[in-house]
């Protein structure tokens, strides 16, 4: 799909959910099997419908608490793939529409995850290459707007699908957009606190498999 019709069709359905988050609803389950492609009255054109509210969020405020994991194991924001208490927002809809941009533009998702328990590891662990990376001809513009609806802190999105669908316009009116991809600065920060994460539990578990060996080595049992 070329990236003009992307972001038409993005643009469409970020106006549908925009339209909700007014109207106290998020969402938590925007994937394509919820979007709906409805044929227009004179049969020549075609517009998304957002789908399926059985997971929504009903909020007379910006932010839902739950403490269960519902969604679909790819689309979900890293704040919907957490144990425990966690808060929703409207920000984490458009997480899940950065991830279908982001698919119409590669034909894969940034992460893939089968699971809820793969989802809490690659959404907190794992990084996104950007779309470029699938490809190349992609413009900088489109993928800053992309990257922009996948931060994985809810503050540096996008502050609504109302100001991602104006991005979107800009980038089809050939202006200057918003969106800006994360710093190099800001990416090897990343890198670097997850690498020494990732180190520091690697040597935890050669510790407990050396300590383990040389205990039974030395007749003890392990029940």
């Amino acid at each position: 799909m070329s990236e003009k019709e992307a972001a038409k069709w993005m643009i469409q359905m970020a106006n549908a959910v925009q339209y909700g988050h007014e109207a106290g609803i998020i969402h938590r389950d925007l994937k394509p099997q919820n979007i709906l492609m409805q044929q227009s009255s004179d049969g020549e054109t075609q517009r998304p419908v957002v789908l399926d509210f059985g997971l929504c969020a009903n909020t007379d405020s910006t932010v839902a608490t739950t403490t269960r994991i519902a969604g679909t194991p790819r689309y979900i924001a890293p704040e919907q793939a957490m144990f425990g208490n966690r808060q929703i927002t409207p920000k984490s809809d458009l997480y899940s529409l950065g991830v279908m941009l982001y698919q119409m533009l590669t034909g894969t998702t940034p992460l893939t995850p089968d699971n809820f328990a793969e989802a809490v590891l690659m959404l907190h662990h794992s990084p996104i290459d950007g779309p470029k990376k699938h490809r190349p001809d992609l413009s900088d513009a489109m993928q800053a707007i992309c990257l922009k609806c996948l931060r994985r802190d809810p503050d540096l999105r996008y502050e609504s699908a109302g100001a991602l669908e104006a991005d979107l316009q800009r980038f089809l009116s050939d202006q200057p957009v918003e969106a800006r991809a994360p710093s190099i600065a800001e990416r090897f920060g990343y890198e670097l606190y997850h690498g020494s994460l990732e180190k520091t539990f690697g040597w935890a578990i050669i510790g407990i498999n050396l300590f383990t060996w040389a205990w039974a080595a030395s007749g003890g049992l392990l029940v």
